[in-house]
This record gives structure tokens, C-alpha cells and sequence, in this order.
């Protein structure tokens, strides 16, 4: 799908957000290793839509199944919804239902962080829609959680890039290094071409 196709289906919902993908220059593997790392945020998204319904269900577009709390069928796509429910839930937070619709020009298992685009959409949306007013920092934090509750150990390179990510120049860099986490807005890199 190109991105005005996936914001025109779930652009029907209250809330819709594009939560991004990212790509890293250097430091792969680094940011959870006390290293130095380079990511920013592409153009490539997960495109989430939700709104408050009587019943909890979550769609996949792109592979057109879908989720109630009551199915008990077993999603890959699941586990990184259910990851930022349960810590959600796990801090007290009661969550009304909601209606998600989602879908992606983010290719799946590509190293472009969709996991982290779907749980970093997922809680933003979230907030958006009830007004929880969680900070950006608080929900990089919850979104690193509800990643490593799916089995994937990582550091905060993703969910930093995809919250901080700037439109309005073609790389907003991060650069980590160990626990002080330094934005460097407005860097560019010219590549000659």
C-alpha cells in the first residue's frame, strides 16, 4: 500500500497516527550495550487508527484477520499490542474499549524496527484517545517494556527515533551513549549525490 492508501483506511477513527520506522548509521546492536549509536526516522510507517467503541477489537489490514479480548487465537502481529495492553494494565491503568485498525509500508522483519513502530503508534494512540497525558520520555520508556514482554531484548534506539523523529528535515539523529541520551536536531549528511 502507498502511504495515502494506508492513511485513507484507518482514516475513518478518531485518532490516526503514523508512527515511523528507522534505519541506523552506525552502532547497530550498540544502544543496549552501552554504546554509540547514529538511527533516524524514514518515511516508511505503521499507520494506526482508534477510536472508542463497545468492544475491544484490533485488525491487521494488510493480512486482513483480526483480534477481539475474547478470541483466544494466537497473532505474531499480537504479541506487541498485547505487550503495551498488559503494561498498561500492570501499572493500574484501565484501558475502555477501542476499536484499531492498522496497516504498514514498513516492511515486517526488514531491520526497520516495525515492532517498535507498532507499540510506540499503539501507545501514543492510546493516550491521544483517552488523554492520559504521558510524556514522550514516559512513553519511550512503557514502549521499550512492552517490546522486551514480546521476547525482544532491545535498547531505547528504536522507540527515541521513532518519538523524535522530525518531519521537517530528512534525518533527526540520536546518538546514545550510555545511559544520556543526547538529540542532535537539524544534522544532515551530504552523501555527494
Amino acid at each position: 500500500m502507498t502511504e495515502k492508501q494506508c492513511i485513507e483506511a484507518v482514516g475513518h477513527h478518531e485518532i490516526v497516527v503514523k508512527s515511523p520506522g528507522r534505519i541506523n548509521l552506525i552502532g547497530e546492536h550498540t544502544d543496549y550495550n552501552q554504546g554509540l549509536c547514529l538511527p533516524a526516522a524514514i518515511d516508511r510507517a505503521v499507520f494506526i487508527g482508534l477510536s472508542k467503541s463497545e468492544t475491544t477489537q484490533i485488525n491487521a489490514l494488510d493480512v486482513h484477520n483480526s483480534w477481539t479480548e475474547s478470541s483466544s487465537v494466537k497473532l505474531d502481529w499480537l504479541v506487541y499490542f498485547k505487550g503495551v495492553i498488559d503494561l498498561l494494565k500492570q501499572r493500574g491503568i484501565q484501558i475502555p474499549p477501542f476499536s484499531l485498525d492498522f496497516t504498514s509500508t514498513l516492511p515486517s522483519g526488514a531491520g526497520l524496527s516495525s515492532s517498535s513502530a507498532i507499540c510506540c503508534g499503539f501507545l501514543f494512540g492510546l493516550n491521544e484517545l483517552f488523554n492520559w497525558n504521558f510524556s514522550t520520555a514516559e512513553m519511550t520508556q512503557m514502549s521499550v517494556r512492552a517490546e522486551q514482554a514480546s521476547g525482544l531484548m532491545g535498547g531505547m534506539m528504536d522507540q527515541i527515533s521513532i518519538f523524535n523523529g522530525k518531519k521537517i528535515m530528512p534525518y533527526s539523529f540520536i546518538v546514545t551513549l550510555g545511559n544520556s541520551n543526547t538529540l542532535m536536531h537539524n544534522l544532515m549528511i551530504w552523501c555527494g549525490l
